[in-house]
């Protein structure tokens, strides 16, 4: 995912003037200005209308919100302090990408501008994966109404446990494919497990294939799950090899 860095100063304006509620009903006067969100579709492709993005603040006390305006910009209220916040991007069309926090009283955020991807439009129909010397060739078919523009599969692997999804725990497939309608064709070499670490020779490799998004607005983990709000569920059951 590319991503362009900006640094965030949180600044403080004061008591706002006129504001007649307690101190404790009060939205607390901080300003985060996060820059723009950017829309896709589920490709590379920018679309031409940024607004209508939801950015919320949440923490145990209280929620705040913004709107995006056309061009992706916003201006963001944010609850102090920062400890057991979330911020969240989210449109309907899109999957939500979610940023924990966990710094306490921070004076300055890293956030990157946030590239926000549709969902996938990619369903997987048939699936099957061949062994070839040190290869590991995935084999399937895909369809999707994008007839022309780019579309993507995530490869979901889980080592010597089997019955893997998007939601299993000790998961890995940070990688994304391009794709056709049609059959497509996968190569892998085995080194893609063994020098991660991620399998031995002989470990069972189960791999279950998703449509995503090429900004896949991946979140976590929480609580030790990724999550994947792009991708598409439409798939078929697992696959597996063995680890040549």
């Amino acid at each position: 995912m590319k991503k362009i860095i900006i640094y965030i100063t949180i600044l403080s304006i004061g008591i706002i003037a006129g504001c007649k509620k307690s101190h404790q009903d009060a939205i607390p006067p901080f300003i985060i200005p996060l820059n723009r969100v950017f829309t896709f579709d589920e490709g590379r492709t920018p679309l031409n209308n940024n607004s209508g993005v939801t950015i919320s603040v949440e923490n145990p006390s209280r929620q705040v919100s913004a709107l995006s305006d056309n061009t992706g910009n916003y201006k963001l209220f944010i609850p102090f302090p920062l400890n057991n916040t979330a911020i969240s991007w989210s449109k309907p069309g899109f999957g939500t990408y979610k940023l924990f926090l966990t710094t306490t009283g921070a004076e300055y955020l890293g956030i990157n501008d946030i590239n926000l991807g549709s969902l996938s439009t990619v369903r997987i129909n048939s699936a099957s994966v061949n062994v070839v010397g040190d290869s590991i060739r995935v084999t399937f078919d895909a369809s999707s109404p994008n007839l022309t523009g780019e579309k993507y599969v995530r490869l979901i692997c889980r080592t010597n446990l089997g019955a893997v999804s998007d939601t299993s725990l000790h998961i890995y497939g940070q990688e994304i494919y391009p794709v056709q309608n049609g059959s497509n064709t996968i190569t892998l070499s085995k080194d893609y497990f063994t020098e991660t670490g991620r399998a031995l020779s002989g470990d069972i490799i189960y791999l279950r294939i998703y449509g995503d998004a090429y900004y896949s607005n991946i979140c976590g983990p929480v609580n030790g799950q990724i999550i994947f709000p792009n991708i598409n569920r439409n798939t078929v059951p697992e696959i597996s090899f063995a680890q040549p």
